[in-house]
């Protein structure tokens, strides 16, 4: 029998409601209105800047505006989306529909997040409902979810230094339970797919089945084990691209693995106090046309002073997935790193040491080092360098100077690398301007020279990201790149992504968005790792222009935005995630966005980074919050610091950029 899209939501909505009715009558629901609220304190307006505030526009406070004040708060917003596309290598695809998101809380049943994307050229479709913070008695509360969403993954496998464990989109259904943040349980199951589109991100289906299931239990304030498992049935070989997955596992071109089904479980044990963790990590899979594999690993960390080290061993067998996911397999070896940290030296270093369990893959050692001084509050100078000695012998360096300026803050830096026949040199110079409240603009220049078995190419190039208000309604947001070569090839590139934003009236805006993308002639000088890593973004090259048409509406108690308490003023979030390749934590033109990672505001309210990189929380109370990026896929080698947490302030009728950087494994 085939479901449609609208019936699931039917179905899976009263299965999610009659499950919480159900589990709610074995575990009754305090009656306190304090049940499940975190106790904030009321707002008090300490400073209220004169200029350059644009005039509150939250809660309908004109006359020609309907406000219904009655209810608990939520906020809708509705995008229709219309565009015009042309890309290189395919037929053009224009993305034309419905984008629809809404967040909501609620006094016993926790928090809402809302998404539907609804397209019909080309035709596709995802939402998702999101319920967060379910509590119930004895310190219990749920996360549950329906619709194209990310199977859930405990704490354990999250916690990955050198080897990624990736979730699975689906279309699907998942829960979570979590016991005084000690045990966990999860489960999820339904059909695995991708998210595909640029504005507006719909899934496709792969077919077959996945069922995921997981259990942690923190026995002690010292000790934590847990373990995962992964069911998949008749997954199509498109989620590895076939001829890749063959050629990753060394199968022969021609094994038709068209359809995936297998088991992986994978278990895991830690032990850690204030200074010091261990922790031990077994995966065996089992997949058909390939034979069952183990891997073991082991990661220690320990703070001596100011002084973190960092090492651990293993061994993973070649043909090592996860799901249907090919990991890194086929290898073994150890690493250590070494990290110093003052308030004027920041030294890391480290070494891999790599060798392949069957013979035919990676084997070799690659050695890493690091420094930064801060000579003064305005000058900061350091460098890096990299080595590879494998069957391809690499090396890459760069030195740079952070200077404070009138302007603001600017870097720069010289890099050089060198693999086989490739040689390159680059001179950047970028600033990070000082520019008004609500404002942001960094641009950067370069020069390349580049010799590549005995041709000479020259290339020059310039980037800008920024965005600003013009005006009370008027905005933009984006960035730019430019790139030229010229010698033995002559081109020239550009890359952009621009928004133009008009507030038409307290409900209405109209949108316009600009995206050209080119491959890249060059990129900065970057040595692979010898430990494999899985690709993270599939850049594709052409140019879209859309229009927005957006309907933005808020109810519920005026005084009460999402997050806050009665009293509380508002303000907005947006942010931008992307791959820091030069580690100088500025989100440069020519760095990828990090696109479909989880964000979540104050661990309740939940949304995603875009085809773009980024996210947004459009209405949230006036004070303190913290944004944490659930990068469970965020392959390795990247990373986001400090466990992914940021802590913020959002000011009254404001909005709060964050440009939040994912560096290198190093």
């Amino acid at each position: 029998m085939r479901i449609s899209w609208h019936q699931f939501n039917i179905i899976g909505l009263s299965i999610l409601l009659s499950g919480v009715e159900g589990f709610a009558q074995e575990l009754p629901v305090e009656t306190s209105s304090n049940t499940g609220k975190e106790k904030t304190s009321d707002y008090v307006d300490q400073t209220i800047q004169d200029e350059g505030l644009a005039p509150t526009i939250l809660f309908g406070d004109s006359e020609d505006v309907h406000y219904d004040p009655t209810g608990l708060p939520h906020y809708l917003r509705v995008d229709g989306i219309a565009s015009i596309s042309k890309r290189s290598g395919s037929n053009d695809s224009n993305e034309n529909g419905l984008s629809i998101t809404s967040q909501f809380d609620t006094e016993h049943y926790g928090a809402f997040s809302i998404n539907g994307v609804f397209r019909n050229e080309p035709s596709g479709q995802a939402g998702v409902i999101l319920q967060r913070k379910l509590p119930f008695n004895n310190d219990w509360y749920a996360n549950n979810g329906v619709g194209t969403l990310y199977s859930p993954s405990i704490d354990l496998a999250r916690n990955q230094y050198r080897f990624y464990i990736p979730t699975f989109p689906i279309f699907g259904v998942s829960t979570e339970l979590i016991h005084k943040d000690a045990v966990q349980l999860q489960f999820a199951t339904g059909n695995p797919g991708l998210f595909n589109g640029l504005q507006l991100n719909a899934f496709s289906q792969l077919g077959g089945s996945i069922t995921t299931g997981g259990a942690q239990w923190n026995i002690s304030p010292q000790w934590q084990i847990g373990a995962q498992m992964v069911s998949t049935n008749d997954v199509s070989n498109t989620a590895s691209n076939g001829a890749a997955f063959n050629q990753f596992f060394g199968l022969p071109s021609n094994t038709d693995s068209a359809k995936i089904s297998g088991q992986s479980f994978y278990g895991s044990a830690a032990w850690h106090n204030e200074d010091t963790r261990i922790q031990g990590n077994i995966l065996q899979s089992d997949l058909d046309y390939l034979s069952s594999a183990t891997g073991i690993w082991l990661d220690a960390k320990k703070r001596t002073g100011r002084i973190v080290h960092s090492t651990g061993l293993f061994r993973l067998d070649p043909s090592l997935t996860w799901g249907y996911t090919p990991i890194s397999n086929d290898i073994e070896g150890v690493y250590y790193r070494a990290n110093y940290n003052t308030r004027q030296w920041l030294l890391d270093g480290g070494i891999d040491a790599v060798k392949s369990v069957s013979g035919n893959g990676t084997s070799g050692t690659l050695l890493t080092g690091s420094a930064r001084y801060q000579v003064n509050q305005g000058l900061g100078i350091g460098g890096s360098a990299t080595i590879r000695n494998a069957e391809n012998n690499a090396q890459s360096s760069y030195i740079f100077a952070d200077v404070l300026n009138r302007f603001g803050n600017g870097r720069a830096q010289i890099d050089y690398g060198a693999e086989a026949q490739r040689h390159q040199t680059r001179v950047t110079a970028s600033q990070n301007w000082l520019v008004a409240t609500g404002s942001r603009l960094n641009t950067a220049i370069y020069t390349e020279v580049e010799n590549n078995d005995n041709q000479r190419i020259k290339h020059v190039g310039a980037s800008l990201n920024g965005g600003s208000d013009l005006f009370n309604n008027l905005s933009w947001n984006g960035n730019l790149s430019y790139d030229k070569s010229s010698g033995s090839s002559s081109t020239r590139n550009l890359s952009a992504n621009l928004d133009l934003s008009a507030r038409l009236n307290n409900h209405w805006s109209l949108i316009a968005s600009y995206l050209e993308s080119k491959n890249k002639v060059t990129n900065p000088f970057i040595i692979d790792p010898l430990i494999q890593t899985q690709p993270t973004t599939e850049v594709t090259s052409g140019s879209a222009l859309f229009f927005t048409l957006r309907y933005e509406t808020r109810s519920g108690t005026a005084t009460a935005p999402l997050g806050g308490a009665t009293g509380s003023a508002a303000g907005s979030i947006a942010g931008y995630l992307f791959l820091d390749a030069n580690d100088n934590n500025n989100p440069d033109a020519d760095e990828e966005p990090a696109q479909n990672i989880t964000v979540l505001l104050d661990g309740k309210f939940s949304t995603r980074t875009n085809a773009l990189g980024r996210f947004e929380f459009p209405l949230v109370a006036s004070g303190p919050h913290t944004i944490m990026i659930i990068a469970d896929n965020l392959p390795l080698p990247w990373q986001v610091k400090d466990d992914g947490k940021t802590n913020i302030i959002v000011n009254t009728r404001e909005t709060h950029y964050l440009n939040i950087p994912a560096t290198r494994v190093k």
